[in-house]
């Protein structure tokens, strides 16, 4: 149960710190929110681009991270659009 929790903070969190920057929106059947033509999937360290691979435009917002990749960045950084 807790990870659930989590997962829905993780993704209440990075919903509201974009929308407070006046980022538009979707959710998506791919990935956990679209903007424009990107999908974004949420997750901890552990989550990887798999679910996304079907999308050439795709990011995964990762909790519990301090660097970020190619395709990976890390939630925290989200913290600074409020």
């Amino acid at each position: 149960m807790a990870d659930a929790l989590t997962g829905k903070i993780r993704e209440s969190f990075v919903i509201n710190q974009l929308q407070n920057a006046g980022v538009d929106l979707f959710y998506s059947e791919v990935g956990n929110f679209m903007i424009e033509d990107h999908y974004f999937e949420i997750g901890g360290p552990s989550k990887t681009t798999k679910q996304l691979k079907t999308e050439k435009n795709s990011t995964v917002i990762a909790d519990g991270i301090l660097v970020g990749s190619r395709h990976v960045i890390p939630l925290y950084l989200f913290g600074f659009l409020y």
